[in-house]
């Protein structure tokens, strides 16, 4: 399911599209895309909305930040109208929208007095020529820190194995990445069935949705691993660092979990090694829930 790419969004038989991942997880934070909706990246093949990688935290983080971009887009409209011309034709009926919150009302009322004080008043020469000081050493400062910065990040499977590099939605299926540095690297929905893993510096990696099922990951380093949906089925994680990692709704299902390091891990809602599934809250140990 690649992030990247556009995607097609289908209610019932509306079909609509193509939008950016930005557009699709913007919407799926507004709620405007809901789990009944399908989305599909050539809008031939559909799948649930609910497959979109991280649907449920872009769903949950959205709510707050949602409500501030509906006011947003109010406030914009409100902008647009006052500079229409107004004529015979003026606009009939009441107002449709439901009335602000006087919190919100507050909100911009104390917003609009920072951007009062923000506004640039009358500087002295001197005070004119400490301000262009300032925006050219920041011009220069902004300069050296791009041509210190890394290229744009692109998947490419066929990269070898480094820290950072990306691999998502590839298939990496039995491959020997025994010793392995790929620390930082992202590995999103990638196929790792068999692979070996073992010893390898998995830190603070993103294998979230990845399919490790009967891989190896003995005496690997996944210090803050995200592991988010993945799927650990049979997978020997013996002596394993799993500190603060993140392996919520994964499955461990008949995993080697012996002498594994879950130090503030986060387990909430992963089916554990018995097939039992562990409580919301589960951390560094799994909570079984009760039936």
């Amino acid at each position: 399911m690649p992030i990247g790419h556009l995607w097609y969004v289908r209610r019932g038989h509306d079909k609509r599209g193509p939008f950016p991942a930005a557009i699709i997880e913007r919407n799926i934070g507004l709620g405007r895309i809901t789990a009944t909706d399908d989305i599909s990246p050539d809008g031939e093949q559909w799948v649930s909305a609910s497959d979109y990688p991280d649907f449920a935290l872009h769903a949950v983080s959205g709510r707050e930040p949602a409500r501030l971009r509906q006011l947003d887009e109010r406030q914009r409209e409100r902008r647009a109208l006052a500079l229409e011309p107004r004529g015979d034709e003026g606009r009939t009926g009441g107002d449709r929208r439901e009335p602000e919150e006087s919190e919100l009302v507050r909100r911009r009322e104390r917003a609009n007095q920072v951007w009062d004080g923000l506004r640039p008043r009358q500087l002295s020469a001197r005070g004119t020529f400490v301000a262009i000081s300032v925006v050219l050493g920041l011009v220069f400062a902004i300069g050296w820190l791009a041509r210190r910065a890394e290229p744009p990040t692109v998947v490419r499977c066929e990269a070898p194995a480094a820290p950072r590099v990306i691999w998502d939605f590839c298939s990496k299926q039995a491959v020997d990445l025994h010793g392995a540095d790929l620390h930082a690297s992202s590995l999103r929905n990638t196929a790792l069935v068999g692979a070996n893993l073992a010893d390898s510096n998995l830190e603070g990696a993103n294998f979230a949705y990845a399919d490790l099922t009967a891989a190896n990951l003995a005496g690997a380093d996944a210090t803050a691993l995200k592991l988010t949906g993945a799927s650990l089925r049979g997978t020997n994680l013996t002596d394993a660092k799993l500190s603060g990692a993140d392996l919520e709704y994964a499955d461990l299902s008949g995993a080697n979990i012996a002498g594994v390091n879950w130090a503030k891990a986060r387990l909430g809602n992963a089916i554990w090694t018995t097939g039992a599934s562990c409580a919301p809250q589960s951390i560094g140990t799994c909570v079984l829930s009760v039936p």
